[in-house]
């Protein structure tokens, strides 16, 4: 166990390849790094520096969540173009102006996405006995998010996304934070329990309240007794 962290903590001087960019190029630095997190995300995170720059990881994390919300967008405007079967209460003009926002917007929700997702998994992986300071959290967070490229594939992709992210967040945090296994899962874990909770909880308060004042501001129809809400017109003459 001592030689394994002593070995992990000493892969730390290395740098990733798009650390390495200046060097290798911007691009091949890029698909590079990503196929490494991709695919062998244990020896990635090995050789992620603690103590590196937010600022690449946030320069890599930013693309593939860019890409995955440009490629949504697409499709959503395409979408409306071709079929113009837009939401209730909205139309395919209004669908299409919103998807076009977010594709002109996608740098800044990526970034602001990432800096409060790290802050709140770094809440967890303090309570979970990280050490490593937030830009080790950040750092995870920015390199996990290659998989985000995957997600505009209808029904698999979000679900590969979610299962696979909680394994690389997993094993960055362990190896970057150099805590264990089972305190990173918990870290990764507890989040998404309490997501799913507030999610759970906010569809069941929904249905409620849509169940309980269905009738608000309706006209009972003459002769039918008025439930709570509803306004009984006056008799005709």
């Amino acid at each position: 166990m001592e030689e394994n962290t002593k070995l992990e903590e000493g892969a730390k001087t290395e740098q990733t390849p798009w650390e390495k960019r200046k060097d290798i190029g911007c691009l091949s630095g890029w698909i590079t790094t990503w196929k490494e997190v991709v695919f062998t995300p244990g020896a990635f995170f090995n050789k992620v520096n603690p103590k590196g720059k937010i600022a690449d990881a946030l320069t890599f994390g930013i693309v593939p969540v860019s890409i995955s919300i440009i490629i949504s967008g697409i499709i959503g405007i395409l979408y409306q173009v071709i079929a113009k079967k837009p939401p209730v209460g909205m139309t395919s003009q209004q669908i299409i102006m919103i998807n076009a926002g977010l594709i002109i917007l996608s740098p800044l929700l990526a970034t602001i996405g990432l800096f409060v997702g790290s802050a709140i998994y770094h809440l967890f992986v303090l309570l979970c006995g990280g050490r490593k300071g937030f830009s080790a959290t950040f750092r995870v967070m920015g390199y996990a998010n290659a998989i985000a490229i995957f997600s505009p594939i209808p029904i698999a992709g979000p679900l590969f996304v979610g299962i696979y992210s909680i394994m690389l967040l997993t094993k960055g945090f362990k190896r970057v934070h150099g805590i264990s296994t089972a305190r990173a899962v918990w870290a990764v874990l507890i989040p998404v329990i309490i997501g799913i909770l507030l999610f759970v909880l906010s569809a069941v308060l929904l249905g409620l309240f849509l169940t309980l004042t269905p009738t608000v501001g309706q006209i009972a129809p003459p002769g039918t007794p008025a439930a709570p809400g509803q306004v009984t017109p006056p008799p005709t003459q």
